[in-house]
């Protein structure tokens, strides 16, 4: 086999392999809530205003699964999905490389590198849309990397993939700052004919695209919805929206913190691989940074143009939660390159082996310290409490969701428990509509359980009391089911006892 053959063949049957034989039991609540349309079937919840694509693609490869007689949850489909997804964008990323006249090997082993960092490896085990933006933007990245090797890459072509990758994650908007880079590189002082050109493409798409699903699938009732719709995880519990952290210092520091926890994991074991992998990573991004002004051809507008890239998603993640991991997958394509670049020049002699040696220690460092442990079921305590309801509970019955993991309850016990959940998050502003709604289903035979959990929180346990919680199942270990009875009670009782102190 060609080498162009053969290196993307091992990469993407190996990386699939190793991603699928470590899907996370973790079960996130951001990819348990990307699941949850797709397993109730629920298409107009599929699609999202600000990930436009990701669950309508997640939709149809779990129907597919069903077509060949597998009925995995939503979300592990979800998980395999985005394992084919992380195996394909290394595929793509060593084109990006040999576009841009790093030798087969040596692009191997950056694009093994790639896939063994963590963001990278850890979403490409998990359910979320980051995984497939990064995909597309390998995608993107390879045309760039194409046009700049002096083979012609239309314009228009420019423009749909990028709306691609729009719709993959709206965010991926400010990639446009890298082509307009590429093109003014490229075109000279004619840049603008082709660079009007690509925007022009790209905006028609987005918008038809936008505009398709709004029309035929969504369906907003109001401008209120459609803006929610739109503004996504912007929205706070009363509509409005906001910007999740701010302009400051502090973020980025954050930002500059999580940029080395995106390659290899924080944790503390097992502490010499993970300092060994540090150690190279180190020394492999130094001696990049040394050469980068001695890069010629090519490798010189792409190496600015994954400064441009960098630059443009730092204006965005310096201030939006710069400490969470998974906004921060994508910029492994333009670190790597950086990094590919910079060694394919600085250390001719070791441009193979010094990558295959970091991606050796990535692959082994991460896989020890986070992502066996994701892996392994006992490792997620909350899958324990859900068979335990489970166990507990009838089959129809309705269970109360504790807001003391952040809303994970909530979607934890339809997936896991296969319960109906009650979501105490939607009583925050009006408290006393809970004991009414309770008393109407009581009063229409549904049964309604709560847990300790839900018990041990004060302004509930208050509300709760006056239907007499009676004990339904104890663990042995703290967690007690709780199942509600009937009550005549009109109005709250405050000082009712608590049941746990019964």
């Amino acid at each position: 086999m060609r080498p162009d053959l053969l290196w993307p063949t091992l990469l993407a049957s190996g990386a699939a392999t190793a991603y699928l034989s470590c899907l996370s039991k973790s079960y996130v609540f951001e990819g348990l809530a990307r699941a949850m349309p797709i397993q109730l079937g629920t298409l107009s919840e599929v699609f999202k205003g600000t990930y436009l694509l990701y669950g309508a693609l997640g939709y149809a490869f779990h129907g597919l699964l069903g077509l060949i007689g597998l009925q995995p949850l939503a979300v592990v489909s979800l998980q395999i999905m985005d394992a084919f997804f992380g195996a394909g964008g290394l595929v793509f990323f060593y084109h990006a490389l040999r576009r841009l006249e790093i030798p087969p090997r040596a692009a191997a082993a950056w694009a093994a590198a790639l896939g063994g960092s963590l963001g990278y490896a850890l979403w490409s085990t998990d359910a979320q849309a980051y995984i497939f933006s990064t995909f597309v933007l390998a995608a993107d990245w390879y045309l760039l990397a194409a046009l700049v090797s002096g083979r012609k890459v239309s314009p228009i072509a420019l423009g749909a993939a990028h709306a691609a990758a729009i719709f993959a994650h709206i965010v991926n908007g400010v990639f446009g700052a890298a082509i307009l880079w590429l093109l003014w590189k490229v075109h000279g002082a004619r840049w603008r004919r082709p660079a009007l050109l690509y925007a022009a493409s790209a905006a028609a798409i987005v918008l038809a695209g936008y505009a398709a699903v709004l029309i035929l699938i969504v369906r907003p009732a109001s401008m209120a919805d459609l803006r929610l719709w739109l503004i996504g995880s912007l929205a706070t519990a009363t509509g409005e929206a906001r910007w999740h952290t701010g302009l400051g210092l502090g973020g980025l520091w954050y930002w500059l913190k999580m940029t080395l926890n995106i390659f290899v994991s924080m944790g503390p074991a097992p502490a010499a691989l993970l300092w060994a992998a540090r150690a190279v990573l180190a020394v492999l991004a130094v001696t990049a940074l040394a050469s980068l002004r001695r890069l010629q051809g090519p490798a010189k507008p792409a190496a600015g143009a994954c400064a441009a890239w960098l630059a443009a998603y730092a204006l965005v993640f310096t201030s939006w939660e710069p400490h969470t991991m998974v906004y921060r997958v994508s910029d492994l394509l333009p670190l790597f390159t950086l990094l590919a670049l910079g060694t394919n020049t600085f250390l001719p002699r070791w441009r193979a082996a010094a990558p295959a040696l970091l991606a050796a220690l990535l692959a082994t460092a991460n896989f020890s310290a986070e992502l066996k442990p994701r892996s392994l079921e006992a490792n997620n305590p909350r899958l324990a409490r859900m068979r335990f309801i489970k166990a507990h509970t009838p089959e129809n019955g309705w269970v109360i969701a504790a807001t003391a993991d952040a809303g994970n309850d909530e979607l934890y016990i339809p997936f896991f428990a296969e319960r109906r959940p009650i979501v105490l998050a939607r009583y925050d502003v009006d408290p006393e509509a809970l004991p009414r709604r309770l008393r109407a289903m009581l009063a229409a035979g549904e049964q309604v359980y709560a847990t300790s959990r839900v018990l041990a929180e004060d302004r509930w346990n208050r509300l709760l009391a006056p239907f007499h919680p009676k004990a339904a199942g104890d663990d042995g270990t703290g967690l007690v089911v709780y199942r509600l009875g009937k009550t005549n009670s009109t109005t709250l009782n405050s000082s009712s006892g608590s049941p746990l102190s019964e």
